[in-house]
């Protein structure tokens, strides 16, 4: 009795830019479990977790036919291809988030004796320092705020050890603090 070997991912990669669409489907089922996987690690809303799921597939529909290099690694490059499509969408969402926070972030940090247009002078000088920020900072404080995980939960997302993450939050709130009191805001609110 001869057995049917499975065609190893590259062998599908090759087939699907032949023009199989089939072979794309056999790879997506086959990592299927990893793409739920990671995509549990940044939301726990099912609703979200189900539509990342349609865009990344798609997402790695179209990467495949355009812009994947036949090295051998189908399952590395899905990989990184995941993780920056999640970075983006994470990016995006935060232009949301941003926009959303303004009213919250005036009432948390802008001191009550400034008048309306201090305020947002404030607020306009301390986001204009937030986005000077190096990426991985802007990355941990958005995780850490806007989305709300505490420190162990960024740290699991981002596979950087807790007292890592904890000290990079600090050093963005010392840059942050610094750049303030440097154009005149010494009240130590940032």
């Amino acid at each position: 009795m001869e057995k049917t070997q499975t065609p190893s991912d590259e062998c599908l990669v090759s087939k699907f830019r032949r023009g199989d669409k089939n072979a794309f489907i056999i790879l997506l089922q086959r990592h299927t479990l990893y793409i739920k996987k990671t995509i549990r690690k940044y939301t726990a809303d099912r609703e979200e977790a189900s539509d990342l799921f349609q865009e990344i597939s798609i997402h790695l529909y179209n990467k495949l036919r355009v812009s994947y290099k036949e090295w051998g690694m189908y399952a590395a490059w899905q990989c990184v291809v995941i993780h920056h499509f999640l970075h983006d969408y994470d990016r995006k969402k935060k232009m949301k988030y941003s926009l959303m926070e303004v009213e919250t972030l005036k009432d948390d940090v802008i001191d009550d004796s400034l008048s309306p247009k201090e305020k947002e002078q404030k607020l306009d000088a301390l986001m204009s320092f937030f986005e000077e920020l190096p990426q991985d900072y802007i990355y941990l404080l958005e995780l850490k705020f806007w989305r709300k995980m505490s420190y162990q939960e960024v740290a699991d997302f981002t596979g950087i050890n807790r007292s890592t993450v904890v000290q990079r939050i600090r050093n963005a709130y010392s840059r942050l603090r610094k750049k303030m009191q440097n154009i005149g805001y010494d009240d130590g609110s940032t």
